[in-house]
């Protein structure tokens, strides 16, 4: 069913489907398990709804207003410790984009774990963040992170860098469109677009729906390869590579797979919960290299 009144984030159009209806209380549910109260967000009752663009196969969440800000983040920050990680995948291979003098900006750049990889490979990298806690810390740690809005950062550094990168934030963005084009005006022509994001194929290892971290207000958009491979074809960007991430969370691969099974196949749950670690371990191990792991990483180049 298609609808005139809910737009694309990506394109603008109204040429969107209406794919799924979603619990409300699931969502506030999981997030209270978090020590999160995100209830007075959807005090109104107004259903959380998953659309997806049909020109690009992009998926995102309605009410676009349910978007998290910075008082939210800055709980989730203190509620969840491990928050910012790190290390990443991601970042040991956008370091093979990175050189030595080459001008970095990493958007959406936490406490800066990967500004602080760069500038120890030899580039001149800097962050932008709105967590005034993440700044902080950032910046406790000698880098240079900026609290500027993306939008008037753009507006005030075209065409400075050689690599604008996002690692974990483009899934955040109800605006997407908007978010890539600053991007885009920040980079030099020719430059690298780094994106990093959780491969939502179709939900978290395939079928977490209810994954707290991957809905509202924390996320609006569920991203996998096809629709990062559409996002390049709307903005006319040159796609070096988009490569996922071997799986290697075994355990909550075969968790969340024995609780998924569950209403449907009872049965098959329980007798899954009765293998043995080791023996389950063994056997996702076997079967991990046809599995998708949880990021997906793209590199596009813009025209010169």
């Amino acid at each position: 069913m298609k609808t005139s009144t809910v737009k694309s984030p990506i394109t603008g159009s109204t040429d969107v489907q209406l794919i799924e209806e979603l619990d409300n209380r699931k969502i506030i549910q999981g997030y209270l398990k978090l020590g999160l109260d995100i209830s007075h967000l959807m005090a109104d009752g107004e259903p959380v709804q998953i659309y997806q663009c049909l020109e690009t196969g992009y998926r995102f969440f309605i009410p676009q207003s349910l978007a998290g800000d910075a008082t939210f983040y800055e709980a989730l920050q203190q509620a969840y410790s491990g928050y910012y990680r790190a290390d990443k995948w991601e970042y040991q291979k956008a370091l093979q984009y990175v050189f030595p003098d080459s001008r970095v900006l990493d958007v959406g750049c936490g406490s800066g774990e990967f500004v602080g990889k760069a500038v120890r490979k030899g580039a001149l990298a800097e962050g932008l963040e709105y967590n005034a806690l993440a700044v902080q810390k950032g910046r406790e740690k000698g880098l240079t992170i900026h609290d500027s809005a993306l939008e008037v950062w753009a507006e005030n550094n075209p065409e400075s860098y050689d690599v604008v990168s996002s690692f974990q934030v483009l899934e955040h963005i109800a605006d997407v469109n908007r978010f890539i084009s600053a991007k885009l005006k920040l980079l030099k022509p020719g430059g690298k677009l780094i994106i990093g994001v959780p491969n939502s194929n179709p939900y978290i290892f395939g079928f977490h729906q209810y994954d707290p971290l991957n809905l509202p207000p924390h996320h609006m958009g569920l991203w996998n390869r096809t629709s990062l491979e559409g996002l390049a074809e709307v903005f006319g960007l040159k796609q070096i590579r988009i490569m996922i991430q071997p799986m290697d969370e075994w355990k909550n691969w075969y968790l969340l797979k024995q609780e998924s099974l569950r209403p449907a196949h009872p049965g098959l749950s329980r007798i899954m919960s009765w293998v043995p670690r080791p023996l389950y371990k063994g056997m996702v191990a076997l079967i991990s290299p046809f599995l998708e792991g949880r990021t997906i990483f793209a590199i596009f180049q813009k025209d010169e």
